[in-house]
Parts: structure tokens; C-alpha cells; sequence
């Protein structure tokens, strides 16, 4: 890949990727702000809110990768040289299996101290978060990462839906389709009726979680994985799906809907035929397009079942 792009601000030097997110983090915590300022919230605790969530989330993301790339913190001799690595941003990198557990835990601590509801709060940060992680998305590029396979079709072969490499090849931009998809995301997290609290925000949960799986499949960067071939966003993109489900299935059944036996067949069908998937794509001879398009039916069908039984929940309480 081509080099990361750095910048000198006074004697520090910072990466452009990294001067863009951070710009763009202040833009998102700027609309929530404004958002809850129409919740009643106060100026500070609506600012407290939106730090706490991303340096939480941040610390989280960036101290699960370092737990799961445990080798940076050993040197050459194979020695344990302490935690200073885990604080050099020169190093290693953020997973946003982290990130999206850390972001909710820390809005919470602070909705809990203020005595603020905590689904109404993440309901009005959802669809700036999610943008949020779009424009990250797009802008990954610059941290020399978010490409996947070689594109042979010259029809497709442009930027942004393209990066090329040192060598003049194209590569499919992954984290630019992931871009496109999480927009799409929050044109549907803002434009659906949900009026319950908490809705928005599974409604979101649900369509990043089917929509990243795919895309996920096809990096070729520094993906990170476990277990060698199991990808870590992957998997918890599936854990977001099926708490998601859970939480889902509780509200309806606390809205009088019936219990929903083909509700857990199917998405348990559906995950399983996903995890078939993922073993085809490396074991069996099968065009791979036809299982991404098989893995993208179940997905759809899986994200339109459970927005679905969300919004059914929502009738009698608007």
C-alpha cells in the first residue's frame, strides 16, 4: 500500500487519518450535544456524555486489540517489555468490537449520574454515531487499511470504490462499501417510527451488525483475527446481532406479541447458515459470489425479520 500520510503540528507528528477522526469525533460530539441540549440536558453533562463514550470506547477498542495482538507487547527475545506499547499510537491499532461496548458503558456511567434515561440519550446519539463511523470508514484509507481483494473488471477500477496499491493494482475499497451501507444505516435509524425508548438504537444495532458482516468477510488488510481464521469484528458483529434479537424479543413480549419460537429458529438458522458460509468461502469449491449473495439473502431476511417484530412492539405505545 501506498504511505501513511504524517503531518507535524509544533514538534508532534500525527498521522492524517488520525487528525480527521479526531475533527470528526468533535463534529459528532457537537450535533449529540445539541441533541440532548433538546432532551434538557445541561451544556456540561451533554459534553460529559459524548467524552466519555469515546475515550472509553477508544481505550476499550484500542485495549482489546492488545489483548488479542498480545505481541506487541513482547520484544525481539520474546521478553515481556510492560504496558508502555498499549500508549504508543504509533502502534497496534483499535477494534470496534471494543469500541462499541466501551462507547455504551461510558454513556451509560454518565446517564446514571445525572439520572438521565439511557435509551432516550443513545436514541438521540445514534444516527451522529453511526455517521461518525461512516466518515471513519471512509477516511481509513489513510492508516493504510480497509482494502480487500484485487479488482480484475475495469469498469471498477476507480476511487473511491477502488485503492491502488504500490504496484498499480486495484483493490476493492471495503471500508468505502462499509462507508456507503452505514450511511444507508442511519437514513433508516432516523426515518422509522420507533417512539419507544431504546428502539432507535437497536434498530441501529440490527443493521450495522448484518450490514458489516459481509464486507468484513472481504478485508485482505491487517484484519484481526483469533484461532487464525476467525475474524474478530466477524464475530462481533454476530454477538451485536444476537443481543440485539434478545432485547428485541423481550420488549415485544413485554408489548403482548406471542413468544416467538419461529423468531429463535430462524435467527438461529440464520447464524448458522452464516457460519456455513464463512467455511465454504475457504473450503469448498463453490463460486464465491454465489455464497455472498446466499450469505446476503439470510441477512436481509434476518435484519427484515427483527425491524419487523421492533416495530410491531411500537403499536399501542406511540
Amino acid at each position: 500500500m501506498s504511505e501513511i500520510p504524517v503531518i507535524s503540528i509544533g514538534e508532534t507528528r500525527v498521522t492524517l487519518f488520525a487528525l480527521l477522526a479526531g475533527l470528526f469525533f468533535l463534529a459528532a460530539a457537537a450535533a449529540v450535544t445539541v441533541r440532548l441540549r433538546r432532551r434538557e440536558w445541561k451544556t456540561g453533562p451533554a459534553v460529559l456524555f459524548c467524552l466519555a463514550a469515546g475515550l472509553l470506547g477508544l481505550a476499550l477498542g484500542r485495549g482489546l486489540f492488545f489483548v488479542i495482538r498480545s505481541e506487541y507487547f513482547l520484544d525481539p527475545m520474546g521478553q515481556f517489555v510492560g504496558l508502555a506499547p498499549l500508549f504508543d499510537f504509533n502502534l497496534g491499532g483499535v477494534t470496534v468490537v471494543g469500541v462499541i461496548p466501551g462507547v455504551f458503558l461510558g454513556g451509560w456511567i454518565v446517564c446514571r449520574a445525572f439520572g438521565k434515561n439511557a435509551a432516550e440519550t443513545f436514541d438521540a446519539a445514534v444516527v451522529p454515531g453511526l455517521l461518525l463511523f461512516a466518515a471513519i470508514l471512509f477516511i481509513e484509507p489513510l492508516s493504510g487499511q480497509g482494502y480487500g481483494p484485487m479488482m480484475t473488471r475495469p469498469a471498477f477500477c476507480w476511487s473511491p470504490l477502488g485503492i491502488q496499491n504500490g504496484w498499480g493494482d486495484w483493490l476493492l475499497s471495503v471500508s468505502f462499501v462499509e462507508g456507503v451501507l452505514l450511511l444507508i444505516a442511519a437514513g433508516i435509524t432516523a426515518g422509522l417510527c420507533l417512539p419507544l425508548p431504546g428502539s432507535r438504537t437497536l434498530c441501529a444495532a440490527v443493521l450495522l451488525s448484518c450490514m458489516m458482516i459481509i464486507p468484513e468477510s472481504l478485508r485482505e488488510d491487517d484484519v484481526l483475527r483469533i484461532f487464525i481464521f476467525a475474524r474478530v469484528t466477524q464475530l462481533g458483529c454476530c454477538v451485536l446481532l444476537v443481543v440485539s434479537a434478545a432485547l428485541i424479543w423481550y420488549r415485544s413480549i413485554r408489548s403482548g406479541m406471542g413468544k416467538g419460537v419461529l423468531f429463535w429458529g430462524v435467527l438461529v438458522l440464520a447464524v448458522a447458515l452464516l457460519i456455513t458460509g464463512e467455511f465454504a468461502l475457504d473450503k469448498a469449491e463453490w463460486p464465491d459470489g454465489w455464497i455472498y449473495l446466499g450469505m446476503a439473502l439470510i441477512l436481509a431476511v434476518t435484519a427484515g425479520m427483527l425491524l419487523n417484530r421492533l416495530i410491531r412492539s411500537q403499536r399501542g405505545n406511540a
